[in-house]
């Protein structure tokens, strides 16, 4: 309990004072809270020349020496980024000379195959389900997914004495356009046979033809048409912008199709504007590719 020592008051009363406490003495020094050691401390170091001088000299150097280190460690990159700067400004006319090589189609339709997979479903969407009338009775247009988010079209024509005849535009994956054409034979046509005469490709892209080649050796016959101003995959005519294409079987009987020049995503992107034919009634439909998303 703290003692109190007297210093006396007015008017009779009596003013008590707590006596100052003293830390404890420990070998006849006062013992500090650790907390007030360590500032102590501190302050001590801080200003001992002695001390300091050298530390101070001692993280200096270290300082640098992390800096040197650093610079030394990015040199090379830096070297190496210079020397690939005049080639990495190029890329693009790099990746036009190797994306038509057979390794780079592989390797895009993997990559979109995989993420399909991904996804867990067997297509990206349910587009393929009904058909839009272009030429009332006469002519439809329907549509594939492929692979991730990607689109095919199949045209389907009845002319009069011809059956059903069709052309596919952007056959990037054969096997689901092959497929939905069996499909929709029995959904959509009685089951009746549709003969596949053409393909209309809008861009060079492995993504929209890819399926090309496979696609033309299961229909027989078929043409592969595509930009002349780009190396199209198997494509044997070449458009260019405002070419009209009367297509063979009584198609060109009932539709008639323009290509028109879209030089966006790709030098030599077409887009396929499709219109009834002279004495048909109808609206004109613009398949478009990747030149709008």
């Amino acid at each position: 309990m703290a003692s109190s020592v007297d210093v006396g008051g007015g008017a009779g009363g009596v003013v008590h004072r707590r006596a100052p406490l003293h830390p404890p003495v420990v070998g006849g020094a006062p013992l500090l809270p650790w907390g007030a050691r360590w500032t102590a401390w501190r302050r001590e170091v801080r200003h001992d020349r002695c001390l300091m001088a050298p530390g101070s000299a001692l993280l200096l150097l270290l300082v640098l020496s992390l800096a040197l280190l650093s610079a030394v460690a990015a040199l090379p990159s830096l070297v190496i980024g210079m020397l690939l700067r005049p080639v990495l400004r190029r890329m693009s006319l790099l990746v036009e000379h190797l994306y038509p090589l057979a390794i780079a189609r592989w390797g895009h339709v993997k990559l979109l195959r995989h993420g399909l997979r991904s996804t867990r479903q067997a297509r990206h969407s349910r587009t393929d389900g009904g058909r839009l009338e272009l030429v009332p009775g006469r002519a439809w247009a329907h549509t594939v997914p492929c692979f991730v988010d990607n689109l095919a079209y199949v045209i389907v024509v009845e002319a009069e004495g011809a059956g059903l005849s069709a052309c596919a535009i952007d056959v990037g994956e054969a096997a689901a356009v092959t497929g939905a054409l069996e499909a929709l034979r029995y959904s959509h046509y009685g089951g009746r046979e549709i003969c596949v005469h053409s393909v209309l490709s809008t861009h060079k892209h492995h993504d929209h033809t890819a399926g090309n080649r496979q696609f033309v050796a299961e229909h027989a016959g078929a043409t592969v048409y595509g930009g002349a101003c780009e190396d199209v995959p198997y494509a044997e005519v070449g458009l260019r912008d405002g070419d009209e294409m009367v297509l063979p079987r009584g198609f060109g009987e009932v539709l008639r199709i323009e290509a028109v020049a879209a030089p966006s995503h790709t030098r030599g992107s077409l887009m396929y504007a499709v219109r009834p034919a002279e004495g048909y009634e109808g609206g004109t439909y613009l398949f478009t590719g990747d030149a709008i998303f």
